[in-house]
């Protein structure tokens, strides 16, 4: 197995159904799947892509654990729930987590080399302080909504982070464009138009750099 696209009609995997399939290295899961089952992606240290359906709720007890390869994940905006363990050990460097995340369980992000996280809750949720290993919050840094820094600072486990930054990267999406009916229009500096989506978060995939989204009338300049 190496690349792997499953049909839409799969709507639950069993748990470990992939596990050490060390060959694996892009996965494609189902648009109608709700929740990834326990161990299903454990110890697949060659994959390096995977596409989470719009439709996900919840992901398992050590889905993608020791998944080195696992460097970006985009989380859909219907994500709620982050079990122990779901992504401990992977290489994932940049997280963005989306404001409908209502839990994130230990060890979630154990041992990954995590240099940012964009959170975007303008009331940020309460996790386990071992959701990250403890020498992250002295190395990540924490991007949190705009006027937010008071409400992060007194909760765990964000107040344990050294480096804390308000960011319209955090805020302009939730407060001022999230809506999941609409349709972002999203340019480049030069004004060449380089995506139109319904989902936002597509915005991070795009290389760094400045754009311009617009949607239903409203137009903000976002730096990635």
């Amino acid at each position: 197995l190496l690349n792997i696209a499953l049909p839409d009609n799969i709507v639950e995997i069993g748990n470990a159904a992939f596990r050490s399939c060390s060959s694996i290295s892009e996965c494609i899961l189902p648009n109608k799947l709700t929740s990834i089952s326990d161990y299903l992606f454990e110890d697949c240290n060659s994959l390096n892509k995977i596409i989470l359906p719009n439709s996900l709720i919840s992901v398992g007890y050590d889905s993608f654990k020791n998944c080195k390869s696992l460097i970006k994940v985009d989380f859909p905006d219907s994500l709620q729930k982050l079990d122990n363990g779901s992504f401990s050990g992977c290489g994932l460097i940049t997280l963005n987590l989306p404001p409908s995340i209502k839990e994130i369980r230990y060890n979630a992000f154990g041992n990954c080399p995590i240099e940012d996280i964009f959170c975007n809750w303008t009331d940020p949720i309460e996790c386990s302080n071992g959701a990250f290993d403890s020498w992250i919050y002295s190395i990540a840094k924490l991007y949190i909504p705009i006027g937010t820094t008071n409400k992060y600072t007194t909760i765990d486990p964000w107040r344990n982070f050294f480096d804390i930054i308000e960011s319209e990267q955090c805020s302009s999406i939730e407060n001022n464009l999230y809506n999941p009916l609409e349709i972002f229009d999203i340019y480049n500096i030069t004004g060449l138009l380089v995506k139109r989506s319904i989902n936002i978060n597509e915005l991070y995939s795009l290389p760094h750099g400045i754009y311009i989204v617009k949607s239903e009338g409203k137009t903000l300049k976002i730096k990635i």
